[in-house]
């Protein structure tokens, strides 16, 4: 699981690179969660109410859902897509 988030946060970090202007800086909304987003709830995953790692946060910031929820989530939709 530590090797997906880390391979997960290196993706992140490539699409950023690839997003930055002419000034170099990653746009806001690529690095920082929205401003709308509680800072009470953020980082809690909405489906199991547990913390979402820090790593996950950093590689997806606007993620409502831990990397198991998530996976979950992919499955149920393929599941459904079949």
């Amino acid at each position: 699981m530590g090797h997906e988030i880390a391979v997960e946060a290196e993706q992140a970090k490539g699409a950023i690179r690839g997003a930055r202007g002419a000034e170099g800086r990653a746009p806001a909304c690529r690095t920082r969660p929205s401003p709308r987003i509680s800072p009470a709830i953020y980082g809690i995953c909405v489906v199991c109410h547990e913390k979402t790692p820090m790593a996950r946060l950093v590689a997806v910031p606007a993620t409502s859902l831990c990397l198991s929820c998530a996976r979950e989530e992919q499955r149920w939709a393929a599941v459904g897509a079949s």
